[in-house]
């Protein structure tokens, strides 16, 4: 089910042991049943999911203009295209959350640009949970931002997590704040290959490897990259 990921690693309470995230239909009736219970009675809950999904809309749409205006509808390099060009309509067909929609295209923005490097990809249908785990971020295995070019990976990720800034307009290492910067690479399932080294892997000094288990029980694991099919 297409849907899978977006349940396990965006609702809160999936994916535990015996509970809606188990993939039963006991379990799916229940997360139903359960569907806004934990916002029940904490009106400042919705107006900050509420609040989310403007900004999240709002990157989305920012973003979708420029990714239309990068060159990547018109790489001269037929397969890297339609593999970038198959990326975005998986994960349209899949109805994917915004926030992941507006991940992809900003990775692929910047591996046009030589920001990143993008580890081989493989075929964005692994994102599917088959034989008990995925392979990729909608066939993103991993990537390394170029260290010459942290800065500019730090300034993309601004743009959509704006409150980052401190007031003085003064950061603290690469970031003031990264939490939700850290929580969108979480349920995208890109995590540093050293356990926990978030900040080394925005400078680029060690790579963002794609997690199979990547929901919060694990904050970074060392992990090989998956065999590739891909270029």
């Amino acid at each position: 089910n297409g849907k899978h990921d977006e349940t396990a690693s965006d609702n809160a309470g999936a994916g535990q042991a015996g509970d809606p995230g188990d993939g039963t239909a006991d379990g799916k009736s229940a997360q139903v049943g359960r569907r806004g219970h934990h916002v029940k009675n904490k009106p400042w809950m919705s107006a900050k999911g509420r609040e989310g999904q403007r900004t999240w809309e709002e990157n989305l749409d920012r973003v979708r203009v420029e990714w239309l205006a990068s060159g990547i509808p018109d790489l001269p390099d037929l397969h890297l295209r339609e593999t970038l060009l198959e990326q975005i309509e998986w994960c349209k067909q899949r109805k994917m959350k915004k926030q992941k929609e507006t991940l992809i295209l900003v990775l692929q923005m910047c591996a046009h640009r030589r920001v990143i490097r993008a580890l081989p990809f493989v075929h964005p249908s692994t994102q599917i949970f088959s034989n008990g785990a995925p392979l990729s971020f909608l066939g993103w295995t991993g990537f390394q931002v170029i260290p010459q070019s942290a800065e500019v990976f730090a300034e993309e990720l601004i743009k959509l997590f704006p409150s980052v800034a401190n007031s003085d307009h003064s950061r603290k290492g690469m970031f003031s704040s990264r939490s939700a910067m850290v929580e969108a690479f979480r349920r995208a399932g890109l995590l540093p290959e050293v356990s926990g080294r978030w900040e080394e892997a925005f400078k680029g000094q060690c790579r963002f490897m794609f997690i199979p288990t990547a929901p919060k029980q694990l904050p970074g694991t060392s992990v090989q990259p998956p065999p590739s099919t891909g270029p």
